[in-house]
This record gives structure tokens, C-alpha cells and sequence, in this order.
């Protein structure tokens, strides 16, 4: 089962459902920071994070934990990029949805 799970509005800390989550933030374009309720064991755990487009944007969107940013027991960064032929860019979906698994 999941520990955590979630379905946050972007560019707000708006959490629209759910589990085990204390609160996000919105810490910049493209990132969100998740900090969990129940502490996982260690760090290491298995984040999984999708987006859900901004309306009409028909970009890729490419999402995953950040790359620069270490996650904690207690907290997760997730990151959204715009993809394109030529760009690559850290943009704002429209929701994020992401699951945590692993001890606690």
C-alpha cells in the first residue's frame, strides 16, 4: 500500500486529496515540495510523481523527483519539465499526483 499519496493544484498549496500528506509547497516553477506526515524509515523509498498539463498545453511534460534536490524521510521535491525539440525547461503542470512507498 501506499504510505503516502497525492493530488496537489500547481502553483498553489493546494492539496485537492490526500494520504498522509501535511502540507506542499510551491517552491518554484515546475517544483513542488511534498512533506509527508508519518516519516518514512529512511530515504529510501520509491516516489512515483505524475502531472496532468496545464489546459491546452499539448507540450510533453516529464516528471520525476528532483535531480538537485535530495529527498528526506519526512519530505519529497517533485519536478515537471517542458520537453520539446529544442527546449527543455522546468514548467508548471496543472496538478501533480504522486505515491510513496516503502518503511515507515
Amino acid at each position: 500500500a501506499a504510505k503516502f499519496w497525492l493530488r496537489a493544484k500547481a502553483n498553489s498549496t493546494t492539496i485537492n486529496a490526500s494520504y498522509n500528506v501535511t502540507s506542499v509547497l510551491d517552491t518554484a516553477t515546475g517544483r513542488m515540495t511534498v512533506n509527508i506526515g508519518t516519516d518514512f524509515s529512511s530515504v529510501n523509498y520509491c516516489c512515483l510523481v505524475t502531472v496532468q498539463a496545464a489546459q491546452g498545453n499539448n507540450s510533453v511534460k516529464v516528471s520525476s523527483v528532483s535531480n538537485t534536490t535530495t529527498p528526506t524521510e519526512a519530505a519529497v521535491v517533485m519536478e515537471s519539465w517542458l520537453v520539446g525539440a529544442s527546449t527543455e525547461a522546468l514548467a508548471d503542470p496543472r496538478f501533480w499526483n504522486a505515491a510513496g512507498y516503502g518503511d515507515q
